[in-house]
């Protein structure tokens, strides 16, 4: 007869499965005590701005500043990736517009040079 618990973890869609893999299990302690970190620092600063007598917006804006720069590298950073996706793909197209030919001067395909 065969342990319940050796199936659950032999299983390839068993949430725990990536921790077995050491180098990604210190990664992720890592990442978590890094954010625990970043996440009472922020605390913190809103705790001691309340403290001073800033104003509600004023603790708000250290959110803000906390958040802001992952949300000004997102939407460049997932574009960029879908971009170098479609030229190693061979579907990237360019059209280039001036004042002179706003029609197009130059037209192509993008390709990976060899």
């Amino acid at each position: 007869m065969t342990d319940r618990r050796q199936t659950e973890k032999e299983k390839p869609g068993w949430a725990w499965a990536p921790f077995r893999h050491r180098i990604f299990r210190a990664m992720w302690i890592a990442q978590f005590v890094g954010n625990l970190g970043t996440y009472a620092q922020t605390v913190g600063a809103q705790w001691l701005m309340g403290d001073l007598g800033g104003s509600a917006l004023e603790v708000a804006l250290i959110q803000t500043a906390s958040s802001l720069p992952v949300f000004l590298l997102v939407i460049p950073a997932g574009a960029f990736g879908r971009m170098k996706k479609a030229i190693e793909s061979g579907v990237a197209y360019v059209n280039v517009h001036t004042s002179q030919f706003p029609a197009g001067e130059i037209r192509g395909q993008i390709q990976v040079a060899p």
